[in-house]
């Protein structure tokens, strides 16, 4: 029975070209729109959250409170040992420097290049996850002189067997100890290798304990879930400024929740292109009230066809056609359009995406694209629409 419903829709539709071509043409417009600042706006969103700590983690910020009031997420090196020995309530941190490093890879050709790279403590590897291809965490505290690489640099310099392998910076030499999945896409981190910051800038170690040497290294905390995240940052500013002395201005030490560091331009840092908040709030209502206007024309012009069709729906009632045969004659000719029309979208979106990509100078990450979820919503949109479409025009006729 659903294939003759199928065959008679598509009969149909096949006689009356132009609103089949017109409603396919506005519905999978509206929806490719939608499916584009859907995949935007769920990138942009998705920033550091595949950590699982990520509700927990926070960033020092640091404001002059003379001059200007500029914040920064740069801070002295030095903070963080008294930190981790004054402050309890901090579970664990890390010091992360991202500046590029001229990386010599030993007994390669074309051994020298600059790229680049995270130097952390100990601590970075409790506080944010690091998936391993092989190899192990390295422990700092027995040998410092190891380095991880990435997965891809790994591939491109050893053809993927890298453990073991040496490289120098400056003049130390490092181990590989261990390969890691790529940063993803959506990550503020990024990074082809990582180094223990105080072995890997063995020229500047005296910043480590002197707080007038900074070299704008980031300092990043976890805090248990409920900790009073006030508390901590005023204990950690008493902390910096008792360090400076009150000869030095006193400065106003923050916590930078991880969640917001994407989206809050106002607290410079290394990172590279941040996207507002409010454009994320302006992008989905924007998608939203695309999808509705996309939806109501479809709707209007069921109905107006549904008018033409009044005399040949009368016909067949009289002849006994009961008014769920209509509905269902309806809903298969609503379910081929709106499916057609999906399928073209998404046709559309795997077509646009790349220079919406290079436009927006972002890669949009593909597990979004292709989530399950995303899919499960689609069928439910189909389905919904399908039965409302069918279902005001059945009522009227």
């Amino acid at each position: 029975m659903l294939k003759n419903y199928m065959k008679i829709a598509f009969r149909k539709l096949s006689r009356n070209k132009l609103y089949a071509g017109l409603n396919i043409l506005g519905l999978s417009l509206g929806l490719a729109t939608f499916l584009i600042i859907y995949f935007f706006v769920q990138n942009e969103l998705s920033f550091d959250q595949h950590h699982e700590n990520a509700d927990q983690i926070y960033r020092i910020t640091k404001t002059k409170t003379m001059g200007e009031l500029d914040t920064y997420a740069g801070i002295s090196a030095a903070l963080a040992q008294p930190l981790a020995d004054q402050v309890p309530e901090i579970e664990s941190l890390t010091l992360i420097e991202s500046w590029k490093k001229n990386i010599v890879f030993t007994g390669l050709e074309d051994s020298v290049a600059r790229l680049s790279n995270l130097s952390v403590n100990q601590g970075f590897f409790k506080m944010f996850d690091l998936p391993l291809v092989s190899g192990t965490i390295p422990d700092y505290d027995s040998n410092p002189n190891v380095v991880l690489v990435s997965e891809s640099l790994a591939q491109l310099k050893w053809n993927g067997d890298a453990i073991g392998k040496m490289i120098k910076v400056r003049s130390e030499t490092f181990e590989v100890s261990g390969i890691y999945k790529d940063f993803p896409r959506n990550s503020s981190l990024q990074g082809e290798l990582i180094f223990e910051i105080e072995a890997v800038n063995q020229w500047r170690k005296e910043s480590f304990t002197n707080v007038f040497l900074s070299y704008n290294d980031q300092l990043y905390l976890m805090l248990p879930e409920g900790t009073d995240v006030k508390l901590v940052a005023q204990k950690a500013e008493k902390i910096f400024n008792e360090m400076r002395g009150s000869d030095v201005a006193a400065a106003k030490i923050g916590l930078q929740p991880l969640s917001d560091i994407h989206f809050n331009s106002t607290v410079g840092d290394a990172f590279g292109r941040k996207t507002d908040i409010e454009i994320i709030y302006l992008f989905s209502g924007v998608a939203f009230f695309i999808l509705l206007c996309s939806f109501f024309n479809y709707v209007s012009m069921a109905v107006s066809q549904s008018l033409e069709r009044t005399r040949e729906i009368g016909v067949r009632k009289v002849m006994g056609a009961r008014q769920m045969k209509v509905y269902l004659d309806y809903l298969a000719e609503s379910f081929v359009l709106i499916l057609i029309s999906t399928l073209l979208a998404v046709v559309l979106v795997e077509a646009l995406i790349p220079g919406l990509e290079s436009l927006l100078e972002r890669e949009l990450d593909n597990t979004i694209k292709y989530s399950g979820e995303l899919w499960v919503y689609a069928i439910i949109f189909i389905l919904s629409i399908t039965s409302l479409a069918a279902l005001y025009p059945t009522l009227i006729s």
